[in-house]
């Protein structure tokens, strides 16, 4: 469910606090510390997990460590590559504008099938 509201830009809406408060209530009871957010989605999700445990808590962020790599990568191989393109198994238009969101620009996807 998380995913779904985060693909449909309402990961701080009521929705998404509401999701999120379902979801905390197990890790809530018994003050968990440790918390890995296993799905790129769920870093959208930090701050309002953070609100809704109400005590410290240290969030694991994967999406994080993933893009940060992919960023040294494309740092490091900047001179030798033109132009960045996203291919996506299922292309949609609230990806494409969950990506604007998130990057501050327009991106350009393709379907995976166009790779061939």
């Amino acid at each position: 469910m998380l995913a779904n509201v985060a693909e449909e830009g309402k990961a701080k809406s009521q929705d998404g606090r509401m999701a999120i408060k379902e979801y905390m209530k197990p890790f809530k009871t018994r003050k968990i510390k440790n918390i890995i957010l296993g799905c790129t989605h769920y870093p959208i999700y930090d701050e309002i997990i953070r609100e809704e445990l109400g005590y410290e808590v240290n969030l694991i962020n994967t999406g994080k460590t993933v893009a940060n790599h992919l960023k040294n990568i494309l740092g490091e191989e900047k001179n030798k590559i033109q132009t960045e393109k996203i291919f996506l198994s299922k292309p949609s238009k609230e990806f494409k504008e969950i990506a604007k969101t998130i990057l501050g620009e327009e991106i350009q996807i393709r379907a995976c099938k166009d790779l061939q």
